[in-house]
């Protein structure tokens, strides 16, 4: 079962949050190298099986990045 929150995502828009979360965004050089043959321009979880027992997304996708990060964040200071 797929588990995502079904709305279309591109690559760039999940790296430019995760280098926003973590203050970082001067490290992205997105376009430097060309898109590879073949690669989606989203991705985006089908969902519908999932949905159709109640479930729906607790998280955004900001919150999610947001959340991970601390989580990394917590343990590199272990």
């Amino acid at each position: 079962v797929n588990v995502g929150s079904g709305e279309a995502v591109s690559i760039a828009e999940v790296a430019k949050a995760v280098a926003a979360e973590v203050g970082r965004e001067e490290l992205l050089r997105l376009g430097e190298q060309p898109t590879p043959e073949g690669e989606p321009p989203l991705i985006c979880a089908e969902n519908h099986r999932l949905r159709s027992t109640g479930w729906k997304p607790s998280f955004t996708l900001r919150a999610g990045i947001a959340d991970t990060v601390a989580w990394w964040r917590e343990r590199a200071q272990a």
